[in-house]
């Protein structure tokens, strides 16, 4: 936890002045609603869902990476690293596009899932607020084609650092579209359409890195505009721990 307690300092050195420089929302405080829970989840729940991970890498991708072909290994090792980086960072994002849109669409999985979209105020905090199965659930599946092939702990090591850095980025409170090459790598302002509590855009814009996939897979929302709110219509609990044991209590709908 005092790893995570530092990442949390040195994300916010980054982060904060991006977000002050060009805010998507500039009366959005850093010190928002909901920040403490925030922080739990950063440090908490990041560290949760890495034992959760370490777990099932043992049950289940070691196992596979000793069924790994040997060739296949072989011929995958032999490439220079920065092309074994970008195969694995593609495999890992098209398993985790499928990944992601399983928690979307399947019931067990959503319950996991809407935590993270319970987030109302976008900022680059706000990609930490997840349960601690969810992350564990949608790293393990984006992995496993990496073990099958026999990629590098190295290289998987690397990729997953990659894709969460950039899952921050995109979360962040900053008016950032990359123009022309958003259609190539995700920005703020394609992840935020995917936060959107607009009718329109639920359900959309599943892509991790490479926004593409949406296009392919026929779940792209593209607009000018950035959302008017974001959130989710189910009611969850505002403290870390009620929503941790959200999945599993009996939900009031509001009358």
């Amino acid at each position: 936890m005092v790893k995570a307690a530092v990442a949390l300092v040195i994300l916010g050195v980054l982060f904060i002045p991006l977000e002050k420089l060009v805010p998507v929302r500039r009366d959005q405080k850093v010190l928002r609603s909901g920040v403490r829970t925030d922080v739990l989840h950063f440090i908490v729940t990041g560290t949760l869902g890495t034992i959760a991970l370490i777990a099932l890498a043992i049950v289940i991708v070691l196992p596979l990476q000793a069924l790994a072909p040997s060739g296949i290994a072989d011929a995958v090792h032999s490439q220079p690293p920065w092309l074994q980086l970008l195969e694995a960072v593609l495999i890992a994002d098209v398993c985790g596009y499928w990944a992601h849109r399983a928690h979307h669409t399947v019931p067990a999985l959503w319950k996991l899932h809407r935590v993270h979209h319970s987030s109302e105020q976008m900022d680059w905090l706000a990609a930490a607020h997840l349960h601690p199965l969810d992350s564990a659930t949608t790293r393990v599946v984006a992995v496993i084609p990496l073990a099958l092939l026999g990629f590098s702990k190295e290289t998987f090591g690397a990729t997953l650092v990659l894709l969460q850095l950039h899952a921050i980025f995109q979360h962040a409170n900053a008016r950032v579209t990359f123009g022309r090459f958003g259609s190539l790598v995700s920005s703020p302002h394609f992840h935020h359409w995917h936060h959107s509590g607009e009718a329109d855009a639920r359900d959309r814009n599943f892509a991790g890195l490479f926004p593409w996939l949406d296009r392919l897979f026929g779940t792209e929302y593209r607009s000018a505009a950035w959302p008017s709110r974001y959130g989710i219509d189910e009611p969850m609990p505002a403290g870390y721990l009620g929503q941790l044991r959200s999945p599993w209590t009996r939900r009031i709908r509001p009358a």
